[in-house]
């Protein structure tokens, strides 16, 4: 795997485990929207080898995490969204009930991540993605054994505003009634998941 997807797993991995208070609400990762410039980018995945076939992509990277994590997430949705005659690739990872940990070595640009490293993604920074400390790893858990032991009417609703977030700009993911997929809410119409 070369350091590139290195980078994609590494910000997979820490996705996985969010961070504090943010168990329980499911995660999103976003190709096609630029949070500096607060721009749309067209995701042609018929031009990109390996998004040719989106069911094929999710597939091979649940492959690599199941070899690269403990407990990867087997319930993620890749798809595009068309958004503003836009199409974006969105990642969805339900929120997982227990921490992703690595069980092998993952190499990125920067360094090398040895096998046991626990990755937390804090805001949008550059150096949002970082290993956890001790007591991130505590605190993580306890609110994801919480959360796994939980009766679902005591379950917090999905916060809809998070700090740099697609939500801050006007967008938000839903299930539609009418559709019933998941679909991005940017306008008065909201546009259906487009599943590849």
């Amino acid at each position: 795997m070369g350091q590139k997807w290195g980078e994609f797993y590494k910000d997979l991995v820490a996705l996985c485990n969010g961070y504090l208070d943010y168990v329980g609400q499911d995660r999103f990762l976003i190709f096609g929207f630029c949070e500096k410039e607060r721009q749309l980018y067209n995701i042609e995945t018929a031009s990109i080898e390996a998004l040719k076939d989106l069911r094929a992509f999710r597939r091979k990277i649940l492959e690599r995490l199941e070899r690269l994590v403990s407990h990867p997430p087997l319930d993620l949705e890749v798809a595009t969204v068309l958004l503003n005659d836009v199409n974006l690739l969105v990642l969805r990872i339900p929120s997982p009930k227990r921490i992703t940990e690595l069980k092998s070595e993952l190499t990125t640009k920067t360094r090398t991540l040895d096998a046991g490293a626990i990755l937390v993604r804090k805001g949008q920074e550059n150096d949002s993605v970082r290993l956890a400390t001790s007591s991130e790893i505590q605190e993580l858990s306890a609110e994801f054994e919480r959360y796994k032991t939980a009766a679902p009417a005591d379950l917090l609703p999905q916060k809809t505003t998070k700090e740099r977030s697609i939500t801050n700009h006007g967008t938000d993911f839903f299930i539609h009634p009418e559709y019933g997929e998941w679909c991005l809410s940017a306008t008065l119409h909201p546009t259906p998941v487009i599943s590849g």
